[in-house]
């Protein structure tokens, strides 16, 4: 009796994965070279052509798609995969990887490989915003402001992020919001607010160190501007995950949201820059996407 081979599929995105692509193919064909699977690497050439790919593998009949690339990528593939039963691998390669820094996928290929192959499937929530795709985090104010300079620079990486969170913070005018969540309203200034289902930017960046992608429910992060003396405290927060404690933010649990602003916000959904609005809907979905997790 004939056995049945695995199909899978990697998508790359070139311009996140540095020069990986034969890399990447040695060790495919190493690590998945007996009769059991049959993958293929496909590359992408354009914005929303991993999405392409993505459904073009389901209705190919490819039991796992494997986003090769950072959170954008993955937001990408995501995308083209909710809501089915094929399951999404990562390979991180991109300047903050946050989705995959929650579920520990290694950075290395050949270890982030292994864990397509023997990992276990995680069911992921995911949300829509204002109709758009988002699997790990979006949002509105200073984080979304930061996220469009930095889709304009041509050398990404952790110290071009934050030379320009610094460079522009203390310019920054935070903006007046009103948001509706769990029956009530909060106005007031914020310097960024976000909608987390995963909990960091990247980079060991915990904005919702509690965020649990997989318990149906989103964590509402309100931001206040603190004065530059207090900075450096709220980033050793940041990044040791107690922020949630600090006076300058408020935590909630929610399941949606409205966002409204009398001028036009900066938005983003996984780190790639939105057209600016004043009225922003978030809607969780939950259990859209299963994940090869270790």
């Amino acid at each position: 009796m004939t056995q049945t081979r695995e199909k899978i599929r990697f998508i790359l995105n070139p311009k996140a994965g540095h020069g990986l692509g034969n890399t990447l193919r040695q060790a495919i064909s190493t690590l998945f070279s007996d009769d059991a699977y049959d993958v293929e690497l496909v590359t992408t050439t354009h914005a929303g052509h991993a999405t392409e790919l993505g459904r073009d593998a389901i209705g190919k009949g490819y039991n796992t798609v494997v986003a090769v690339g950072g959170d954008g990528t993955v937001n990408e593939v995501a995308q083209a995969l909710a809501g089915s039963g094929t399951s999404l691998g990562i390979i991180p390669t991109g300047s903050g990887n946050g989705f995959a820094r929650y579920f520990k996928i290694p950075a290395i290929p050949d270890q982030a490989l292994s864990v397509i192959r023997n990992g276990r499937r995680f069911h992921a929530d995911s949300m829509e915003v204002n109709g758009r795709f988002c699997i790990n985090i979006a949002g509105a104010g200073f984080d979304a402001f930061i996220a469009g300079l930095f889709a304009m620079k041509r050398k990404r990486g952790v110290l071009t992020y934050m030379k320009l969170v610094i460079g522009r913070y203390f310019s920054y005018r935070p903006r007046q919001y009103s948001i509706t969540f769990n029956g009530k309203t909060y106005e007031g200034p914020a310097l960024l607010i976000s909608f987390a289902n995963g909990t960091q930017y990247g980079n060991d960046a915990l904005i919702a160190p509690a965020a649990d992608p997989g318990d149906g429910l989103l964590d509402l992060v309100i931001l206040r501007k603190v004065p530059w003396y207090k900075v450096p405290a709220v980033l050793r927060r940041l990044y040791k995950g107690s922020l949630c404690a600090h006076p300058c933010m408020d935590c909630y649990r929610i399941r949606s949201a409205k966002l409204v602003s009398e001028e036009p916000m900066h938005v983003h959904a996984d780190g790639e820059p939105l057209v600016p609005v004043g009225t922003l809907d978030v809607q969780l979905h939950p259990s859209t996407n299963w994940i090869l997790v270790p």
